[in-house]
């Protein structure tokens, strides 16, 4: 996933743009206390990112972007089918 943000950010340079900070993420309590509910959050990630990334590809015009983006849904694909 670093990987993912690291060339997310590094498109949004090469267009001149500003990568958004780091977001603050809070946890339910019992996200994490066991096997069941940290592999229920895990999917549940994976599947957002997929989602987000595939809904957004076909808005996106700049090559280098549409080139990062298409990688990373890809391996999010293959992150939420296992």
């Amino acid at each position: 996933e670093q990987a993912h943000v690291k060339a997310v950010k590094a498109a949004v340079i090469q267009l001149k743009g500003t990568p958004v900070s780091q977001p603050k993420l809070k946890f339910p309590a019992k996200t994490f206390s066991n096997a069941d509910n940290f592999l229920a959050a895990a999917v549940m990630f994976e599947e957002l990112g997929v989602t987000a990334y595939h809904g957004q590809v076909p808005l996106i015009q700049s090559l280098a972007v549409l080139q990062s983006a298409a990688t990373i849904a890809g391996v999010e694909s293959r992150h939420a089918a296992i």
